[in-house]
């Protein structure tokens, strides 16, 4: 008997492999070279964007943040999961500056 499904199957495969393979954010865009695997800080709120996309912090009032992070069109996408209030997605222009990034204007700088 002949498995007629075999191209689907090594697709999957190679789809898997694409997969595992992309632990971190591509960095050719500039905004993500820039802010990826670093500590963003504006006032008492400190965010983390790992290299693999995922996003934690604690904000001023002590609420913790997570979730996960992307820059698209020069955009910084971000999809909260916490605190539930602020859970979703949203995407921001982002605008390099000197040790700084903004978010439709809010300034945050790097460490």
């Amino acid at each position: 008997m002949i498995f007629k499904g075999w191209p689907f199957a090594i697709l999957a495969c190679f789809t898997m492999v694409a997969c595992l393979a992309t632990d971190e954010i591509a960095q050719d865009d500039p905004v993500t070279a820039a802010i990826s695997g670093r500590t963003l800080v504006q006032g008492n709120n400190r965010l983390l964007l790992s290299s693999n996309g995922q996003l934690s912090g604690t904000l001023a009032n002590g609420d913790e943040v997570e979730g996960a992070w992307t820059v698209r069109d020069g955009s910084y996408c971000r999809t909260l999961t916490s605190p539930e209030r602020h859970a979703g997605t949203e995407c921001q222009q982002a605008e390099l500056g000197d040790g700084t990034v903004s978010f439709d204007g809010n300034v945050w700088e790097i460490e």
